[in-house]
């Protein structure tokens, strides 16, 4: 089990290793909102919203 207090415990929907799948809109209003409870990873908001809109308009 992993020391990091906000890993995901397993039979989550995280995806690692393997194929990578595409930022959701879905994805990166989950990231902001966990963003915005906690204080990190701040500036990841505004990338994981643009991957989003950008895989959106696919």
């Amino acid at each position: 089990m992993s020391n990091n207090p906000h890993a995901q415990k397993s039979g989550g929907t995280h995806k690692s290793g393997g194929a990578k799948s595409q930022m959701t809109p879905k994805d990166a209003a989950r990231i902001q909102s966990h963003s915005d409870r906690t204080g990190i990873n701040q500036d990841f908001k505004s990338r994981a919203q643009s991957a989003a809109d950008k895989n959106a308009n696919k």
